[in-house]
C-alpha cells in the first residue's frame, strides 16, 4: 500500500524571536501526520490512534448538540442531529456547533452576542467578538481590547489586552472567519487561557529578521507593512533612522517594519501568569498547551518548554496522544 506523503512549500514568513537575526528562506520538504506521546515519542498509529478517536467519539455522545447550517442566501440556522431547523437561519456567522446549550453568533452591523439552544440572547449582540464560554468565562473583544464576561455579561476580567487568539485588531486570526473556525481561541482550559498580552517589531531586511530600534516618538503606525524603514544594523538589531534625506537613505540599510503580538497565558483574575514569546497559543489539556515559536511545540503549567518546537502542526493532548505533523524525506513508499 502506497502511503502518501504530501508534499508542502513552507515560507518562514514571520518570527517572533525578540532577539537576534531570524533567517527567513522558502524551503521545500514531505511532511507527514504521527502521533507522540507526552514526553515527544512518536507512538505507533495503530497503538495511538484509537486512544487519540476515542475522546472525540466521547464528546460527541455527550454533547449532542444544534450544528450550524445555511440556507440559500447564505444566512446561519441551526439544525440538531436528526436535520430538524431548530433555528431559522438569521445571522451572518457562528459557531459550528453548539457547546453547553450555547452558541457565539454575529447579525448585521458586525455585532456579536451569545444564543441558548431556543434561539434567545443569553448575550446581547453587542460586541466586536463573543467567544463562547468556556469554565464559566467568555472572551469577548471591545474598542479592539479583550476582556472575560460572566454568564450575565458583567466584565470579571476587564478589556485590556491586545487582542484574542482568533481575532487581533479588528480582523480574525483564521483561514475562514466567517464560519467561526479557529485552530487557537482565548479561552479558559484548566484555568489559563492564552491571550496576546504584548507586542514587539521587528524589521525585515535581506531575508533576515532583526529586532527594531526606534527614535523617541516614532510615528510607527505610519511606517507598518506598507512603508519601507531605513536604518542601520548593529548587535543583530535594525537602528531605524528618522527625518532622513534621499541622499543618506542611500547609505542606510531598507526593510519593512512589522508590529507582531505576544501570547502568553493569564488566570481568572486577568493576571499574566505566564509570559510567553509565543504566536499563536492554545489552551490547556491535560497540563499542556500547543504553543508556536517559529514551530510548534508544548509547554506546561510553568511556562516550561517540555516537547520542543520542531512541528509542523500540533493538537491538543487527549488521553496522552498528541496528533502532530513532521518533516519527511520521502514522498512515497510501497
Amino acid at each position: 500500500m502506497k502511503k502518501l506523503i504530501v508534499l508542502t512549500i513552507l515560507t518562514l514568513i514571520l518570527s517572533i524571536q525578540t532577539t537576534g537575526a531570524d533567517i527567513i528562506s522558502p524551503e521545500i520538504y514531505y511532511s507527514k501526520q504521527v502521533y507522540i506521546d507526552k514526553a515527544g515519542e512518536i507512538v505507533p498509529k495503530k497503538q495511538a490512534e484509537p486512544l487519540y478517536q476515542s475522546y472525540f467519539k466521547q464528546q460527541a455522545q455527550n454533547e449532542r448538540s444544534l450544528v450550524r447550517f445555511y440556507d440559500n442566501d447564505g444566512k446561519i440556522g441551526y439544525k440538531d442531529e436528526k436535520g430538524n431547523i431548530i433555528i431559522k437561519p438569521q445571522f451572518l456567522a457562528g459557531d459550528l456547533n453548539f457547546r453547553n446549550g450555547t452558541a457565539a453568533v454575529r447579525i448585521k452591523g458586525n455585532k456579536w452576542g451569545i444564543i441558548n439552544e431556543k434561539g434567545n440572547w443569553v448575550i446581547l449582540p453587542k460586541y466586536d467578538l463573543v467567544l463562547n464560554f468556556s469554565e464559566g468565562l467568555a472572551g469577548a473583544i471591545q474598542d479592539n481590547k479583550l476582556g472575560f464576561i460572566d454568564s450575565k455579561g458583567n466584565w470579571v476580567i476587564q478589556p485590556q489586552f491586545l487582542g484574542a487568539l482568533c481575532y487581533t485588531y479588528g480582523k480574525y486570526d483564521t483561514f475562514n472567519w466567517k464560519n467561526h473556525i479557529c485552530s487557537e481561541r482565548s479561552e479558559f482550559h484548566e484555568g489559563l487561557a492564552p491571550v496576546y498580552y504584548d507586542k514587539i517589531y521587528k524589521v525585515y531586511f535581506d531575508s533576515n529578521s532583526y529586532t527594531a530600534v526606534m527614535p523617541e516618538n516614532y510615528p510607527v503606525e505610519q511606517h507598518l507593512l506598507d512603508k519601507a524603514v531605513f536604518g542601520e544594523i548593529k548587535d543583530n538589531k535594525f537602528y531605524i533612522k528618522s527625518n532622513i534625506t534621499d541622499k543618506k537613505k542611500q547609505q542606510l540599510s531598507k526593510g519593512n517594519l512589522y508590529e507582531i503580538l505576544i501570547a502568553g497565558y493569564i488566570d481568572k483574575q486577568g493576571n499574566v501568569v505566564i509570559k510567553g514569546d509565543f504566536y499563536p497559543a492554545g489552551g490547556f489539556s491535560e497540563g499542556l498547551a500547543k504553543i508556536k515559536k517559529g514551530e510548534y511545540g508544548y509547554i506546561d503549567k510553568k511556562g516550561k518548554i517540555v516537547i520542543p518546537p520542531k512541528y509542523i502542526t500540533a493538537s491538543d493532548f487527549h488521553n496522552g496522544i498528541a496528533s502532530v505533523k513532521i518533516r519527511d524525506t520521502y514522498a512515497e513508499k510501497n
